[in-house]
This record gives C-alpha cells, structure tokens and sequence, in this order.
C-alpha cells in the first residue's frame, strides 16, 4: 500500500511538474507575444512619423522650386523688357502719330518699374523732351503721360500718403537731372497750368 501511495504520489508531483512547466512556457510565450507587440506598436508610430516627414520635406522642396521658378521668370521678364525698352524708344521720332502714342503707352504703363530697369529714367527723360514738339498732339500726350507718371499713384495708397508718393515720383525725375531736363519739367508744368488741368486724387 506504502509503495502505491509512494507510485501516486510520485505521479501527482509529477504532474504537477508537467503543469507548472506547461504555464511557465506558456507565460514565456506570452511575454514574448506581448513584447512583439509592444515593440511593434512603437515601430509603426516611427514608420508613419516618418512618412509624414517625408511628405512635409517634398512639399517644403516643391516651394522653394516653385520660387525660384518665379524668380526666373520674373528675371526673363525683366530682360525682355529691358530689351524692348530701347527699342519703343526710338518710336519716339517716329513720324506716325500712332506709333509714338504707343511708345508713350509703352513707358506710362512700366512706370512702376523706373526704379528698377536701369535705362527707364532716361528713355522717359527722352519722351518728356518732346514737349517742345510743335505737334499739339504729341504736347498733349507728353503732358498726360507726365501726369500719369508722377502723380497717379495706386489706389490702394491711403490719402494722407498720396502727396508723399507724389513728391517722391517728381524726385525720382529730378534726380541727377540735367539742365536740359529741368527746363522740360518746368515746360511740360507750364502746359498742364495752361491747360487748367486737374491732376488725379485732387479734389
């Protein structure tokens, strides 16, 4: 009977050894689950985080290309400009009253640019010579233009700043200005007084 008890014994011990093994691998088992899917969780985190990166560099990349695109442009731009520039100039002598009254367009509407393109200032001194033309027509559209280019401003100028700006265009014509341009400025003056004409923003 000892010896049975003994067997048994020896047999429930040993079960419960296969038992406490059985857990133990499946904790092991467990734990490793668990530490895959820990380290997983934090892998895919650094994967999108990446991504996102990513796509925030290509788009900082694709502006900055974008700008550099417009500033080529805008110095093409410039240059064929600045090619045309001498070119309509020489409409002014031009025996065709529609072809001066364009090269006088031309210089009126690139007005914004005299501080920019180097020859601006001198082709407009050029145009603003010919108000001793005998030409009415051409006196006339000298004297238009001159009141567009030094005293029209943008719109969008407040009020009180118009006078400034003014000031600043007439300046700008004044600057390094030679005899011979100071006695056009003061012809082309004594046109617009003759004319009683009203200059733009004054009311």
């Amino acid at each position: 009977m000892e010896e049975k008890k003994s067997q048994s014994d020896d047999e429930d011990s040993g079960a419960e050894d296969k038992t406490i093994d059985e857990d133990y691998e499946m904790n092991v088992d467990n734990n490793q689950e668990k530490e895959i899917e820990e380290n997983k969780e934090p892998n895919e985190d650094q994967s999108l985080q990446e991504t996102v990166n990513c796509i925030k560099i290509q788009e900082q990349i694709m502006r900055v290309e974008d700008i550099v695109t417009f500033y080529k442009d805008g110095l093409q731009f410039m240059d064929l400009i600045e090619q045309a520039n001498g070119r309509v100039a020489n409409l002014f002598n031009s025996r065709t009253s529609a072809d001066f009254i364009q090269a006088i367009d031309f210089f009126v509407n690139l007005r914004h640019y005299r501080r920019t393109l180097p020859t601006m200032e001198q082709n407009l001194r050029l145009m603003f010579r010919l108000i001793w033309s005998v030409n009415e027509s051409k006196c006339k559209a000298i004297t238009q233009a001159f009141v567009k280019i030094c005293f029209d401003v943008s719109p969008t100028i407040a009020r009180i700043h118009i006078p400034l700006h003014q000031a600043h265009a007439i300046i700008l014509f004044l600057k390094d200005a030679t005899f011979l341009d100071e006695l056009d400025f003061e012809k082309i003056l004594k046109q617009l007084i003759e004319e009683k004409k009203v200059l733009p923003n004054d009311k």
